[in-house]
């Protein structure tokens, strides 16, 4: 067989194999993903983006929220994306300076009754 017809079987049958292994291969992710559970999303998180989408609503900018919580600009981006963890004294600031008030609440906890004078 002459070189030139060799180098385009050659072609071919590449381009045929990849695209059967890249098609096995998203089979495999696929039942891997489908077979890892969720990341559980933790309270503080939850927390940050209801913040975050009222900061937004607000039209208030990083900058602005800065100044008015006394985070830096930084910190305050790092809490957003998530790349930086938050404690609840950093949670508090930051819905102070959205004129908000933080609220834990704890489900499926009793809440203590008033005790009586």
């Amino acid at each position: 067989m002459p070189r030139k017809k060799l180098a385009k079987n050659a072609e071919r049958i590449t381009r045929k194999v990849s695209a059967t292994k890249r098609r096995e291969l998203d089979e495999v992710i696929e039942l891997v993903e489908n077979e890892i559970p969720p990341k559980p999303v933790s309270a503080a998180r939850v927390a940050l983006a209801k913040l975050r989408n009222a900061r937004q609503q607000r039209g208030l900018t990083l900058e602005q929220l800065a100044k008015a919580t006394g985070i830096t600009k930084t910190n305050l981006s790092r809490l957003e994306t998530g790349s930086e963890n938050v404690t609840v004294k950093t949670l508090e600031r930051y819905a102070e300076g959205l004129g908000a008030k933080l609220q834990i609440s704890l489900l499926g906890v009793e809440q203590p009754k008033p005790r009586k004078k």
